[in-house]
This record gives C-alpha cells, structure tokens and sequence, in this order.
C-alpha cells in the first residue's frame, strides 16, 4: 500500500487518501492500518491508510443505499448461513423499478 501511494503521489503530486478494501471470508479480526519502518530505537516511517473490511460490516446498514455497487459489497460482508434468504428478499424488494 505504501509503495503504490508512493509512486502515486510522486508521479501527480496531489493529495492521495489511501484506503484499501479487504474483501476476504476470514479472518475476521481487524485488519493492521499502517506500515512501519524502524532502524534501532529510530522510527524512519510511519504510514498509515484506512481499511474497509468487509467481513466486518453489517449488510442491514447498506440495504437502502441508492448506489447499486453496496449491493455487490454486501455479498462480502458478514451474512449468517440462516439470514440469506432474508438479505435476498430484502434486496430483490429494495430493487425494483
């Protein structure tokens, strides 16, 4: 992450908001934010980026979203087995013309 914002930023020379979107089944445990380099006692760089992780997330907190791209994202997020064919419903009733 903090190559690519890097090059980025070194390239365009504008603000960059770094932020990277985990879209994996497990683990759920938070993610690491950030990106050290230490030398000794010397901390040379410290870079931090925000971070979506979609497991995490609760797909009734994006049902009603306009942008139909939630609705991609949610199939990631944290669904139990047995709420799946609510979330279904739910979506097909939301979507329609």
């Amino acid at each position: 992450m903090f190559k690519y914002f890097a090059r980025l930023h070194e390239k365009y020379d504008l603000p960059i908001y770094p932020v990277v979107v985990f879209s994996f089944d497990e683990p759920l445990r938070p993610q690491v934010q950030n990106y050290r380099v230490t030398f000794g006692d010397l901390k040379v760089l410290e870079f931090q980026f925000a971070a979506i992780q979609l497991n995490r997330l609760n797909w009734r907190d994006f049902l009603t979203q306009p942008n139909p791209v939630a609705a991609a994202l949610m199939s990631k997020m944290n669904i139990p087995r047995q709420e799946r064919p609510q979330v279904k419903a739910e979506c097909l009733g939301c979507w329609q013309l």
